[in-house]
């Protein structure tokens, strides 16, 4: 099998772990998107890409943390799914993104720390 027939099966493998109802099967995405595009030049992404040499875009809305002045950043805050453009109103903008602004993304905060797209699928348990 070659790197661009695994990166189907991968991508594939993705889908139906991002859709499944099984909370085991949705765990197994954080893996696979980190062989996908996180594995540095041994990413699936990478090394397929090597070939077309084209440019990664990633459409999100972009969600960002509450800035009041005079109040602190709150404890806990995310948006997670709702940075997918599918799920999200119509009415709410739409954003292009680098691979690597994706994947800095903040998506949430908990006790005060800020985690991105990359360290939730870096999280392990």
């Amino acid at each position: 099998m070659n790197a661009k027939q695994l990166l189907l099966c991968r991508l594939d493998e993705l889908h139906q772990q991002i859709n499944s109802s099984d909370e085991y099967d949705v765990l197994k995405a954080a893996a696979t998107i980190r062989q996908l595009f996180l594995d540095g030049s041994n990413s699936l992404v990478d090394i397929v890409n090597r070939t077309y040499d084209r440019k990664l875009e990633f459409t999100i809305v972009e969600h960002n943390p509450p800035n009041i002045p005079c109040l602190p950043m709150p404890d806990i805050w995310c948006c997670i799914d709702s940075i997918d453009p599918r799920r999200a109103p119509y009415t709410l903008p739409r954003v292009k993104k680098t691979r690597a602004q994706f994947f800095s993304t903040v998506i949430g905060i908990a006790n005060g720390e800020s985690y991105s797209v990359k360290d939730l699928t870096n999280f392990h348990y």
